[in-house]
């Protein structure tokens, strides 16, 4: 079963008795647009225009010829301002010349003026961004180029000449991932373009922008003891940080208790700092996927460890419990004001990973948010994925993790 999520109510309600602000003034793009405030800007700086008819089109798949008209009208337009080009020319010959005159091209497949009436992938977005950056002297250290390879669950199907350009652009956060992937041959839309272009224009300033992207998600190891009841697991084997933020570290016992003589290691130091002799552990970057390892008795386990900012974030009431065979448990899911799922209408669905150890019930709380509740079937430990998805495609996730003694 599928829910909306409606929040605020009475707001909602006041909003649908009066006519909606529209972005830009455009029709197709109201206040509630996730990305309404971003076309507002880059219509009133003019480096985006309409579609006609008074509509932006912000579901609208990007040409080639649309994305460097915008970064050329963004960045270059003194240089547009000087360009002529014959009568009878495409509408995106003078962006075309001023492309190529700073290199903006260089390393895409577009070689060409007819070239460019073809879709936009991310990789050559990546590649036109990384080119534009880099004209400003803006690129990614090499420990964020490492960091950004770290977290791309793709990241080794991009092709060798566009990864400095995948790396780049998604370590200076222009660019994110796609439920943990880069995705690099899809396209993009007119909404995510107006974005990618305020966040360029923020990196070239200096300031910083709220991600607006898909959320960069893990698929949680749910990773069962390896050694019978000797052996030693995490309550919560993926774990959810905001930048910054720290969790108390803590290992068990297949019987639940505390496990002692473990010992730790940090495979991702570029964005984890293990705090003392495994206490706990801090986010260093914006966003990522690190892990740490727990060992004991030759025994080692891992720990997946989100980083997601509060914006991309949801929550559940429960993230851990132990249960009895034939016992029940429940968890709630929470979207807090920080977050841009707040108030949005979101589709929410519930799965998981082993149906013969949990069967799910979907219910709604008294509180009026979506629940589950779920039953054990049989000893062992299981998954509840717990994901949002709102109208642009934009998705959030968290995790419950059983286990049944």
């Amino acid at each position: 079963m599928k829910q909306r999520l409606h929040f605020l109510m009475a707001l909602v309600l006041a909003l649908c008795l009066t006519a909606p602000a529209l972005a830009a003034g455009f029709t197709d793009v109201p206040d509630s647009h996730w990305a309404s405030g971003y076309i507002q800007r880059a219509y009133e700086e003019d480096w985006v225009h309409g579609m006609g008819s008074g509509k932006y089109a912000p579901a609208g798949t990007l040409t080639r010829a649309q994305f460097l008209t915008m970064v050329t009208n963004a960045f270059f337009s003194d240089d547009l301002d000087k360009v002529s080009v014959p009568d009878g020319s495409p509408w995106y010959a003078a962006c075309w010349s001023v492309a190529q005159a700073n290199g903006l091209q260089t390393g895409t497949s577009m070689e060409r003026l007819s070239d460019l009436t073809d879709s936009v992938s991310r990789y050559d977005m990546a590649q036109v961004i990384v080119n534009t950056l880099s004209g400003e002297g803006i690129s990614a250290s090499d420990s964020e180029a490492r960091a950004a390879q770290a977290a791309i669950r793709d990241w080794s199907g991009v092709p060798a000449g566009y990864r400095d350009a995948v790396s780049g652009a998604y370590a200076l956060g222009i660019l994110n991932g796609r439920n943990g992937s880069f995705d690099g041959t899809a396209t993009m839309n007119r909404a995510e373009a107006a974005t990618v272009l305020c966040r360029m224009d923020d990196a070239i300033s200096g300031a910083q922008t709220p991600d607006t992207q898909t959320p960069d998600t893990q698929k949680p190891d749910t990773q069962l003891p390896s050694s019978g009841e000797g052996g030693i697991l995490f309550s919560c084997p993926t774990i959810t940080l905001y930048p910054g933020g720290t969790y108390s570290l803590s290992v068990l016992e297949h019987n639940m208790r505390s496990a002692s003589g473990v010992t730790w290691s940090n495979e991702s130091p570029e964005l984890l700092r293990l705090n003392g002799n495994g206490s706990s552990v801090t986010a260093l970057a914006e966003r990522g996927t690190g892990y740490l390892t727990a060992s004991r008795n030759g025994e080692t386990i891992r720990l997946t460890v989100r980083i997601i900012p509060t914006a991309d974030q949801i929550a559940l009431s429960c993230l851990s419990t132990t249960m009895s065979v034939d016992g029940y448990g429940s968890t709630e899911l929470y979207v807090f004001s920080t977050s841009r799922f707040y108030n949005q209408d979101c589709t929410v669905t519930w799965t998981v990973d082993d149906p013969s150890i949990l069967t799910l019930e979907e219910r709604t709380s008294s509180a009026g948010n979506p629940s589950v509740r779920f039953q054990a079937r049989r000893t062992g430990d299981a998954c509840i994925t717990c994901r949002v998805t709102m109208a642009d495609g934009s998705t959030a996730e968290e995790y419950c993790f059983a286990h049944v003694r």
